[in-house]
């Protein structure tokens, strides 16, 4: 295949690319980690020089979808494309809808429009996506065929929204000349280690305690007060607070809604096989292993942090290395994290990440041992615009954030 491609595809990639260039309707099945947004990037932009295309509508998780805006289409797309893309927010300013109408604008530049799939549950997402569609064709006649649809009522105003499918068989047998389903075991040429981020937003709850947190170092929900004297001590609070709890000054345990969970339990969702799950706090552990043993059942996890017993760590890591039906492995870092070997997984998802380069390192290498057969991908959980972002950020720059990152640098990061 001749292309300028931006970047150099894998061979699995440009096979991928072989089977679907010519085809009116395709479908990528590739595992998570093996590169299906820079083959659909390439694709577009073959479709788009052909003259066969001029838009482009993505839909995406919540965690996701802001990747494809700031660092996908950017990373991928030919240099020679000249293109319009307008990322989808729930708060639709007039500036934004001034962004939006440009998508309407005749010209020969490729037109994209990135939007999550929860933009689908509101009116105003559904009109926006229906007049993109309308001006670029059709999405409607294939939810008509294949999605059940259901009312549902939101204070004033009625949205649809799936409930279901149908016709799936009748789906699948369309789709088997059209795709192309490819797992890391097939691909021998990919990196070694691949690193992802899913971003998840705070909710109002969150957002109002973080707020009052990093203003005044001292927060209020339901009558609890939560204090700090250091900065250091108020970036941990912020940090609890983007995964869903803090420690009042009284010593009680505070909730809060958080969107992390469901986010985890999306990832769960995509992956082939079996995931090491890390989180910071013994709280989120045992929230992740109900969450998880309510989706898949009490046997498909083991956890190991400090309140595993002692007499069931061992057995634990053998149940996740031999046992087919335990995909799931929930710990901390701070207990998991050294020596034990965890080569049945090649993904690892960290829930929430400490402040310990050691012990970020460290874990990494859980799955990274002799006896690992697969490409490993590690993945992210981050809170948009919160310490979250600086905390990954200064762990994969190899930054010590407990030794090194102190002072006005740290006042900053707040």
């Amino acid at each position: 295949m001749i292309y300028k491609f931006k970047t150099k595809p894998y061979q699995h990639q440009l096979k991928a690319l072989e089977m679907s260039s010519d085809k009116e309707v395709f479908a990528y099945f590739m595992e998570m980690g093996t590169g299906k947004s820079k083959v659909l990037i390439d694709n577009v932009s073959m479709l788009y020089d052909q003259g066969k295309i001029n838009g482009l509508l993505i839909i995406a998780p919540k965690g996701v979808y802001k990747n494809w805006y700031s660092s996908e289409i950017p990373t991928h797309m030919s240099d020679h494309i000249e293109k319009k893309s307008v990322l989808w927010t729930s708060t639709l300013t007039k500036e934004k809808e001034k962004e939006l109408n440009t998508l309407f604008q005749t010209g020969t530049d490729l037109h994209i429009l990135i939007m999550n799939v929860e933009a689908f549950s509101t009116k105003k997402g559904l009109i926006w996506a229906k007049k993109f569609l309308n001006c670029h064709n059709a999405y409607y006649t294939f939810r008509a065929r294949y999605a059940v649809m259901r009312n549902m009522n939101l204070g004033a105003r009625t949205v649809q929204v799936v409930v279901g499918y149908r016709n799936l068989g009748e789906l699948s047998e369309k789709l088997k000349p059209f795709s192309y389903r490819v797992l890391k075991d097939d691909c021998l040429d990919l990196p070694p280690k691949t690193f992802m981020k899913r971003l998840v937003t705070l909710t109002p709850d969150q957002h109002k305690v973080y707020h009052q947190m990093k203003q005044m170092a001292l927060a209020q929900l339901d009558d609890k007060i939560l204090t700090t004297n250091t900065v250091l001590t108020q970036l941990m609070r912020l940090h609890q607070i983007t995964c869903g709890h803090f420690v009042a000054d009284d010593g009680t345990i505070k909730e809060l809604p958080c969107r992390r969970i469901e986010e985890l339990m999306s990832i769960l969702d995509e992956v082939e096989g079996k995931v090491v799950i890390w989180a910071h706090y013994q709280r989120d552990v045992t929230r992740i292993i109900k969450e998880i043993v309510k989706k898949y059942g009490e046997e498909s996890c083991v956890d190991y942090f400090g309140l595993t017993p002692q007499e069931d760590r061992q057995s634990n890591i053998k149940k996740f290395q031999e046992d087919d039906n335990c995909r799931f492995f929930v710990g901390t870092t701070q207990t998991g994290g050294y020596g034990i070997t965890l080569t049945a997984a090649s993904t690892m998802v960290y829930f929430s990440n400490g402040y310990d380069l050691e012990k970020r390192t460290q874990s990494e290498a859980r799955i990274d041992r002799i006896g690992q057969q697969k490409p490993m991908t590690y993945i992210d959980i981050i809170s948009e615009n919160t310490v979250d972002d600086k905390i990954v950020i200064a762990l994969r720059k190899k930054q010590n954030i407990a030794s090194e990152i102190m002072g006005e640098q740290l006042k900053n990061w707040i």
